[in-house]
Order: C-alpha cells, then sequence, then structure tokens
C-alpha cells in the first residue's frame, strides 16, 4: 500500500490500492449511458408527470419531472463545485456562480 503526500500512515491503510482497468471502466460506462439514456428516450409526458414519493429524502410527493430535472442539475452544481475547490487550492482560476446564469442550466433541456 503506496502513501500519498503529506498523508499520514494511520489515513493511508484506510485509503486501499485500486487497479482499475480503463477498457473494462469505459465499456461498463457505455452500457450505463446507452441504459439510462434510452430509459429517458422512452418516458412519456404522462410519465413525467407521475407522482414519486420522496419521503424518505423529505422532500414528500414530487412529480417525476421535477425529481429528474433536480438529479441532473443538482449533480452538475456539485460536480461544478468539486472541480473549483479543486482548481482553488492549486491556485488556479476558479468558477464563481454569481458568474453562472441559470439559463445557461435552462438551455441545457
Amino acid at each position: 500500500m503506496g502513501t500519498l503526500e503529506g498523508v499520514t500512515s494511520e489515513v493511508a491503510q484506510f485509503q486501499p490500492e485500486v487497479t482499475l482497468d480503463l477498457e473494462k471502466f469505459s465499456e461498463y460506462q457505455e452500457a450505463v449511458f446507452k441504459s439510462t439514456e434510452a430509459y429517458l428516450e422512452s418516458l412519456t409526458d404522462d410519465d413525467l408527470d407521475k407522482e414519486i414519493d420522496m419521503s424518505a429524502f423529505g422532500m414528500g410527493m414530487r412529480k417525476l419531472h421535477s425529481v429528474l430535472g433536480g438529479m441532473i442539475i443538482g449533480h452538475t452544481r456539485d460536480i461544478m463545485g468539486e472541480i473549483s475547490v479543486l482548481k482553488g487550492i492549486q491556485g488556479l482560476k476558479v468558477i464563481h456562480f454569481k458568474d453562472i446564469s441559470i439559463l445557461a442550466f435552462s438551455s441545457m433541456f
């Protein structure tokens, strides 16, 4: 097990060494993408208007279109934040959310 620079051996022991087969991972990624795309393309307006019980997440009843849209926008926002943090700690220019128009997101749909 290797250690990362600046990481103590006590912490490093909880970070398992992983070998990733990029070819198999790419095949899996493509299969997930195709499956997701097929599911989304199969949805009708009636499907999108169905109520989904999101009570387990403290959100009550929501329309499927709201849940899917929230997941897409939320995931994009989260990834942008993670990228900004990583760039910021490296001293690089970051994306400031005040500079991003919500119209940029709405044009994606």
